[in-house]
């Protein structure tokens, strides 16, 4: 028999495609089953924008530290980098940010999620952009719920992640209004140099306070020896 026998670990590649031909109906209702899950969970997730700001955080220079004839800084100091990093993290921080910016209530309606059913309504049934003047809070505890509930969006998008062997940092903030996200982490870095120069400013005024203090006692202190040597 001059045929030769047929490999049993051979893949027939015509038997596969008469199958696929004669379940091409399974297959293309598989596929449209795909497709539209794929659909319905992009509409059920909120689309969500970032905007990042790379900032450097440096140590107030140090006074210099002689070691024999050559000088140095101690520049290096974890400790203090953390500080930082969980100074930019800080609710102080954000209810700052968060009073800066002003948010009303309309704006933070905006940023929350609506959930999945009232994106799909709305694409269904769209509405008109409100033009209608935004209002303001009526009552100073109104403004206290707005300006904590602002706060919260503030902290809840915020992330703050170091570059590892570096004085750099990422400020990232995550919304869904690309122009939100860019004014926040904005805000957020404008927000932080201000604070850090206000502590130092407030630390070389009370040095500057006690300094005189000293001053005076010193002198008080002379003018008594003087009198009792007289």
């Amino acid at each position: 028999d001059d045929k030769r026998e047929a490999d049993p670990d051979e893949i027939d590649l015509l038997a596969y495609w008469h199958v696929l031909l004669k379940r091409r109906r399974l297959i293309a209702s598989v596929l449209a089953g795909v497709v539209a899950l794929a659909l319905l969970l992009t509409l059920m997730t909120q689309p969500q924008y970032r905007a990042v700001v790379l900032m450097q955080v440096e140590k107030e220079p140090a006074p210099i530290v002689q070691s024999g004839a050559m000088p140095f800084y101690e520049s290096w100091d974890p400790e203090f980098l953390t500080t930082q990093y969980e100074l930019l993290r800080s609710r102080a921080l954000a209810e700052r940010v968060a009073n800066e910016l002003d948010l009303d209530a309309q704006t933070l309606d905006r940023l929350q999620d609506p959930g999945w059913t009232s994106r799909v309504w709305g694409l269904l049934r769209p509405q008109a952009k409100d033009d209608q003047p935004k209002a303001s809070a009526s009552s100073t505890k109104e403004a206290a719920v707005l300006l904590k509930q602002a706060t919260g969006v503030v902290q809840g998008g915020l992330s703050v992640t170091p570059v590892e062997e570096s004085r750099l940092v990422r400020i990232s903030f995550d919304s869904p209004d690309p122009q939100f996200s860019v004014r926040v982490a904005n805000a957020i870095a404008e927000g932080f140099i201000t604070s850090t120069l206000e502590r130092r400013m407030g630390t070389t005024s009370y040095a500057k306070t006690y300094l005189e203090d000293q001053l005076a006692q010193t002198k008080g202190k002379l003018e008594e020896s003087e009198r009792k040597i007289v």
